[in-house]
């Protein structure tokens, strides 16, 4: 992320934001769990979509409960309300460590009275030279409809360009894929920002 993003306090030019309690995108923001109504607004920030998306955490502040040259803790602390009818908490865990950057994140149902949908992860973004290549080993691909909502899971070209290594200059994806195998290799060439080098992302 550069000065600017920070300066400005600008989500979407940051190098990753955590993604709690929900991922992706939630039609019209309706949804019911069990008896529960969840109702809510359209929150991107650049976007002028019907469709909320990636919860709430990536645009509330954190607290930092701990931090050192190597590592940090945040934590979040919401009550039900907005749309989300369940008190929840929150937690990421970030390390540097023998070469490698560890990401952990958590989330806890705060309401004792009720069960809580959820689903977390992170959005991290890299750097899109040309000649990147990314390989991942993925079952199939979600395609999306006009509004970037998922539709039908196709298991053909992408999902098999993606396992054997796809040139990223040839394809635009913003599409959620089904049977990871949680290992992906993101391969760039030698360019004016250094030798070819490569980056291993592994999901425990």
């Amino acid at each position: 992320a550069a000065e600017e993003a920070f300066a400005g306090r600008r989500i979407l030019d940051m190098a990753s934001f955590p993604l709690v309690p929900f991922c992706n995108r939630i039609r019209d923001g309706h949804a019911e769990f069990e008896g529960r109504k969840i109702r809510l607004l359209p929150n991107h920030p650049a976007l002028a979509s019907a469709h909320p998306l990636h919860g709430m955490g990536w645009q509330r502040p954190w607290t930092v409960e701990a931090s050192g040259e190597d590592r940090a803790t945040l934590a979040l602390s919401l009550p039900a309300g907005g749309g989300w009818p369940w008190a929840f908490s929150a937690r990421q865990e970030i390390r540097l460590a023998d070469g490698a950057l560890q990401m952990r994140l958590s989330v806890t149902n705060q309401d004792p009275s009720a069960a809580m949908p959820a689903g977390i992860g992170f959005h991290p973004y890299f750097p899109r030279r040309p000649g990147t290549r990314l390989q991942a080993d993925c079952a199939a691909m979600w395609a999306t409809d006009a509004e970037v909502m998922p539709t039908v899971p196709e298991t053909g070209e992408v999902a098999n360009a993606l396992r054997a290594g796809m040139d990223l200059d040839e394809r635009a994806l913003d599409n959620n894929f089904t049977g990871w195998r949680r290992v992906a290799r993101i391969d760039w060439p030698e360019d004016a920002s250094g030798p070819r080098r490569h980056l291993l992302l592994l999901m425990a």
